[in-house]
């Protein structure tokens, strides 16, 4: 986990939202900025993964078995997901359903924490 890459992206949604706070007439407030970008990043995360699992999937029907360095990057990023559902599936018959499973579950976890983590934020502001 690349921690300066982290911050940066945190940074970035920090000024959006502080952007957005401002020209709702909230003020200049740098703090809650940052933590309502807390959330917004989870979520960017999460739909990372989810919009990198489909790419795999699209491009396994259209070219399967080539190489390509972008292919490469997208396997490994979702490789670590895909591999111990993979393990745990049942044999299909050549069918893989683990993308999909996966899919699935970054959307439920993405439902069951980003609503309590705002929620969280702003009781605290």
């Amino acid at each position: 986990m690349d921690l300066a890459a982290l911050v940066l992206a945190l940074l970035v949604i920090g000024i959006k939202q502080m952007l957005i706070l401002a020209l709702s007439g909230a003020g200049f407030q740098p703090l809650a900025a940052l933590l309502l970008a807390i959330p917004e990043l989870i979520s960017l995360t999460i739909n990372i993964f989810l919009f990198a699992i489909l790419i795999q999937v699209i491009i396994s029907w259209i070219n399967p078995g080539s190489y390509n360095p972008a292919i490469s990057l997208i396997h490994s990023l979702t490789e670590p997901l895909l591999s111990p559902v993979r393990r745990r599936m049942p044999d299909m018959g050549g069918l893989d359903l683990s993308p999909m499973v996966v899919m699935i579950g970054l959307v439920i976890l993405e439902m069951l924490l980003i609503p309590p983590v705002k929620a969280m934020i702003g009781g605290i502001l």
